[in-house]
Formats: C-alpha cells, sequence, structure tokens
C-alpha cells in the first residue's frame, strides 16, 4: 500500500485585511457558507477562500455568530428565499 503526501499550500489566504472584505453567501437550508475575499467597489470577481458551516434558523442568527467572532457585518442582502449574503470584516479593535 502506498501513501501520498499532499504539500501545503504556499501560502494562507488572510481574508479580512487590506486586500478586502469576506463576502459570505448562506445557505439557511443547508447553513452552509460560501466565503469569498473581495474589495467592495471593485471590478474583479470575487477569489474564493472557502466554504463553512453557520447553522442558524435566521440572518440574525448569522449575524449574531459573526458577532461573537469578532466580525463585523458591513452589508446584507438577500438574493432570494434561500440565500442571504453578507459583507463582514474584522472589528477594528480585532485589527
Amino acid at each position: 500500500m502506498s501513501t501520498e503526501t499532499i504539500p501545503a499550500p504556499r501560502t494562507s489566504p488572510e481574508p479580512a485585511t487590506a486586500d478586502g472584505d469576506v463576502v459570505l453567501t448562506w445557505d439557511r437550508w443547508s447553513g452552509w457558507a460560501h466565503l469569498a475575499r473581495h474589495r467592495a467597489g471593485d471590478t474583479e470577481l470575487p477569489a474564493f477562500v472557502g466554504i463553512a458551516r453557520l447553522p442558524g434558523a435566521t440572518a440574525a442568527d448569522v449575524r449574531a455568530t459573526l458577532a461573537a467572532s469578532g466580525l463585523t457585518v458591513l452589508t446584507e442582502y438577500d438574493v432570494d428565499e434561500q440565500l442571504t449574503e453578507f459583507r463582514v470584516g474584522l472589528t477594528a479593535g480585532a485589527r
């Protein structure tokens, strides 16, 4: 039996830095969220950062989870009845 080692990534993305905010698109039915880094007003497409599980019955529950993690919700937008998009950044004290 042979085992392969997958090399670690050369860099680790830091989503909530001067490179932009984190755009979190949350699926209220599954609790999963897609995370991307994006600078507000930029014409470039958001850059994928990862996925996260944020269980909660409402967008308010997700906002509370983000706040408890030291993040600030900058904007919130209901894409449709299933998806809500949050633009989040670090709180001023956490930077």
